[in-house]
């Protein structure tokens, strides 16, 4: 039976079947011609595959933009054209929802990297860097030692924090930090990864406020000396038992004639300067080496090109220069650090005491806090829970052989009972002794 409800079949039901044949082969006809005028149209609403020119589609009867069918959404397959003529497909096709997991957006943290010789009004960095040093550079940021082995900046993204830093053999070592407390953590984070992408491996210098942030980054930490600070400088005094050894050595240079120590700023009178480049030699001689950095020093005092942050001490005995001393701006603890001390081997005993003492009533006078006397290496050695073994044993064998021996210095600075801290290296754990020699070498530069 033919079903009454197709108005084409209905009408061809009265139809002879010859009559019948040619009907539905015209209407067949019709159908292929729609579909492939269809079909053109749609091509040339389709983009280009850019393989060769495209023939320009032919002028049809388009009909108003709203009835054409709407192209599915791509899924990397290719479609037939012949499927927008199945049932269902003249009608906009509804974007079906993507399932698949979203790209990865990758962004790389906008660190700044460069050398602080490179700072001058014009550098985008230079407020910023100014800024956190004038906050946070504490007692070792400042100092000429720090300069030799840490003349670059990493930045952190925040601007919150950055790491002196040098590169060196395949190692980025790092002697101090500058920026608030809270922000070491993520700065240290970003400092690891410049470094995984540069192939370093990261070392850095740190005092104990550090330790537990280095641990939970993956650092060995390990001992390697110790950090002595007074503080705070107010109550320093002379007095007492436990000063008896200092006063007794400050009273002794001070009876051996006209004793005094001034403050002296580089450039102001050249024989003074000379006086000072001689003193720097004299001790060059004692200690039997001459470090680059104390070049770079003396080259400073003869053009007066002494940075402000830096205050230079002279002790006089008489007319005779016996000691000249340097101390470094220390704006988080408000105090200096005594960064650079020279003197001659046959300098009276009780010189450098004398003078220190001096200088601790100017800054008490001037109302500082604190005073640090730096890091003393090789002493006060041992086995920390979160140390390497390697380091610690490296280390020991340095202090034995007496080429990092540092058990005189901290005994000369104990005399003012000062609050001492360990020092601390710090490594990635699993480290082993790759690039310890390299490290070791760095220190003994």
């Amino acid at each position: 039976m033919i079903p009454s409800s197709d108005p084409v079949l209905a009408h061809a039901s009265g139809m002879s079947l010859p009559e019948l044949l040619r009907h539905l082969e015209a209407q067949r006809a019709c159908a292929i011609q729609l579909i492939e005028n269809q079909n053109r149209l749609l091509a040339g609403c389709l983009p280009s595959s850019g393989q060769g020119p495209q023939a320009s589609p032919p002028t049809l009867a388009v009909a108003a933009p709203s009835a054409l069918p709407t192209r599915p959404r791509s899924t990397g397959k290719v479609v037939s054209l012949f499927d927008y003529a199945k049932p269902g497909h003249g009608q906009p096709v509804q974007p079906q929802p993507d399932t698949s997991a979203p790209p990865t957006e990758t962004r790389t943290p906008d660190y700044a990297i460069f050398l602080e010789s490179d700072l001058n009004p014009d550098h985008p960095h230079q407020a910023v860097v100014e800024s956190l040093i004038n906050a946070y550079s504490a007692d070792e940021a400042m100092a000429f030692k720090r300069k030799q082995i840490g003349d670059a900046i990493f930045l952190s993204s925040s601007r919150k924090g950055f790491f002196f830093h040098k590169c060196h053999a395949g190692m980025l070592f790092s002697p101090c930090y500058v920026g608030a407390m809270e922000d070491y953590a993520d700065t240290l984070g970003e400092l690891k990864t410049y470094a995984a992408e540069k192939e370093l491996q990261v070392n850095l210098m740190a005092q104990e406020m550090h330790v537990q942030a280095l641990k939970a980054q993956g650092f060995s930490t390990t001992p390697m000396g110790i950090w002595q600070t007074i503080n705070p400088i107010a109550e320093f005094t002379l007095e007492g038992q436990a000063m008896r050894r200092l006063r007794y050595l400050v009273n002794k240079y001070q009876k051996l004639g006209q004793c005094r120590t001034v403050e002296y700023v580089a450039g102001t009178v050249p024989e003074t300067d000379q006086a000072i480049c001689a003193i720097v030699d004299l001790w060059f001689v004692l200690k039997e080496k001459t470090p680059p950095l104390l070049i770079d020093f003396k080259d400073k005092i003869l053009t007066g090109r002494i940075p402000k942050v830096h205050r230079i001490f002279l002790t006089y005995r008489d007319a005779q220069l016996d000691n000249v001393l340097v101390f470094s701006r220390d704006n988080l603890n408000d105090g200096y650090l005594m960064d650079l001390e020279f003197y001659a081997k046959d300098v009276p005993l009780g010189s450098t005491e004398f003078a220190l003492t001096e200088i601790i009533e100017l800054f008490k006078q001037e109302g500082r806090r604190s005073i640090s006397l730096g890091a003393t290496l090789g002493t006060e050695l041992f086995e920390h829970e979160n140390g390497a073994k390697e380091v610690y044993d490296t280390l020991l064998q340095l202090k034995t052989a007496g080429y990092q021996d540092g058990d005189a210095n901290a005994q000369y600075k104990n005399k003012y009972r000062p609050i001492t801290t360990p020092y601390y290296i710090a490594r990635p754990h699993g480290s082993g002794r790759r690039k310890l020699n390299e490290l070791i070498f760095l220190f003994g530069s």
